[in-house]
């Protein structure tokens, strides 16, 4: 039963490395109290946070798993209430292994206004981004949350949820993890070049900007 035991390792070190992002992204801010959820796939698993407990707290033997339908099927807590986006996002885009809702400050502030990010001034976000849309607002803990979904996971990789937070997907936690503390660094910084500078432009020419387009797309397939 060789093959059993390799899958209940792949499980357990998905579990682990799912309580040391939820630390990073808690100690960063992108996460308080009960906020939040953050999930992987392990074969026809998926392995996320369960609802209303602080990932700050949260140990290994304290995750839910469930079934690529969203069946809860072990663990001694209830998965999130966001737990059916997790899984309509796996359906539609089979090469993601991991998604991270946050409700990081200076994201969600674009995501309250409705407001699209694409940002010309930063040579990161264009690499890592390109673009974030926002999805329609949808009452949490519902299908509404996520409908619609599916047509801008065809070209991004994040994506803001208007008046609630943003939603990175990866092929890997940590590259999840990258694309969503990522994006929070780069507002962060574009706030503050805006508060020093209000009246000064520093885009970047158009033609700069498909070559960096170009160089996101070829690392990471996706913006």
């Amino acid at each position: 039963m060789l093959w059993l035991l390799e899958a209940r390792m792949e499980i357990q070190k998905a579990k682990e490395q799912i309580i040391s992002v939820g630390k990073k992204l808690t100690a960063s801010g992108a996460i308080g109290a009960l906020e939040g959820n953050i999930s992987c796939k392990v074969d026809d698993k998926i392995i996320i946070t369960p609802s209303g407990m602080s990932k700050e707290d949260l140990l290994p033997e304290h995750l839910s798993v469930m079934d690529l339908e969203g069946n809860w099927i072990d663990g001694p807590f209830k998965p999130s209430s966001e737990s059916k986006m997790h899984v309509a996002i796996y359906k539609c885009r089979d090469d993601v292994n991991a998604v991270i809702h946050t409700h990081s400050p200076y994201a969600t502030a674009f995501a309250i206004a409705n407001e699209p990010i694409d940002l010309r001034c930063s040579a990161e976000f264009a690499i890592f981004f390109k673009h974030v849309p926002v999805l329609p607002y949808g009452t949490p803990g519902t299908e509404e949350i996520y409908k619609g979904i599916d047509k801008e996971l065809e070209e991004y990789d994040t994506i803001l949820l208007q008046n609630h937070g943003v939603v990175s997907v990866g092929q890997s936690l940590m590259n999840a993890f990258g694309k969503s503390a990522t994006l929070e660094s780069v507002l962060k910084t574009y706030t503050i070049n805006r508060q020093l500078f209000p009246d000064r432009s520093f885009d970047i020419p158009k033609s700069e900007l498909e070559k960096l387009w170009e160089i996101g797309a070829s690392k990471r397939g996706r913006h």
